[in-house]
């Protein structure tokens, strides 16, 4: 119930209208927001820095900055406890603003189309997060902190420069759908098969010529793609046999 009323949300800020009040006396300055706003949309807005005003909306549970020049976030945001969802898409980042990670309680975080190179140790203190993009940046690997984040569902990571996958991300037991695709991967840990939650496993265009052995413990797969990657024939034929349930995508 609570993830389809963030998808509606996320729906009005994307259309423009969000919880926005344009006529209220109690409009925040300088922004069409009213003070009990639970959405705020500046996608694509001409901003280099962040509106102080938006850390007055202490109801404020979804933000998006996607496509401003925005670096750096105020400490002052940090009064925003009750921030679920935060996408900073597209923004040019190179390095995750420090304040991401005060948000105990955010549950999605859209990093996609940045140049970020490393995600920071303290990563992990996010431990509320469901859903994690960071798709399209130049990461070339991950913190084992990663691991941490136990309630991760979604986790997708395609399109960078990673060469490795820390064995630690065996502890996010809750994923279900996990994306690696367009990297850099020459081995996958054997520490994934205790990812038996996981539906969805892309690994396809890396460099990887066999999988973990236990690949038969992910008994839930549904969809496993590894196209674009040199596997010989009798690893396919291994992998088939080990997931019978699964569709793989060659």
């Amino acid at each position: 119930m609570r993830k389809a009323l963030y998808s509606l949300l996320v729906l009005l800020a994307l259309a423009g209208r969000g919880t926005a009040n344009t006529n209220s006396a109690a409009s925040v300055s300088g922004l069409p927001y009213a003070p009990d706003s639970r959405v705020v949309n500046l996608a694509d807005r001409d901003l280099t820095v962040f509106p102080e005003a938006v850390t007055q909306l202490s109801r404020l549970e979804i933000l998006v900055l996607d496509r401003t020049a925005i670096t750096n976030l105020p400490d002052s945001l940090t009064r925003l406890q009750q921030l679920r969802q935060l996408s900073m898409s597209g923004m040019n980042l190179n390095v995750l603003p420090a304040t991401v990670t005060a948000f105990a309680g955010l549950e999605e975080l859209n990093l996609n189309k940045n140049r970020l190179t490393l995600l920071p140790d303290n990563i992990g203190k996010l431990a509320n997060l469901n859903i994690l993009h960071i798709e399209q940046n130049s990461l070339s690997a991950l913190p084992d902190t990663i691991g941490q984040l136990t309630r991760l569902e979604i986790l997708n990571l395609g399109g960078n420069r990673l060469t490795s996958i820390p064995g630690t991300i065996g502890s996010l037991t809750a994923l279900k759908s996990l994306s690696l695709e367009q990297n850099l991967l020459t081995m996958i840990p054997d520490e994934i098969c205790h990812l038996t939650a996981l539906e969805r496993l892309d690994l396809s265009s890396n460099q990887l010529t066999a999988l973990p052995p236990t690949i038969n413990m992910l008994t839930h797969l549904k969809v496993l793609r590894i196209s674009n990657n040199p596997i010989p024939v009798q690893e396919e034929d291994r992998i088939r046999a080990a997931l019978p349930q699964c569709m793989i995508v060659r």
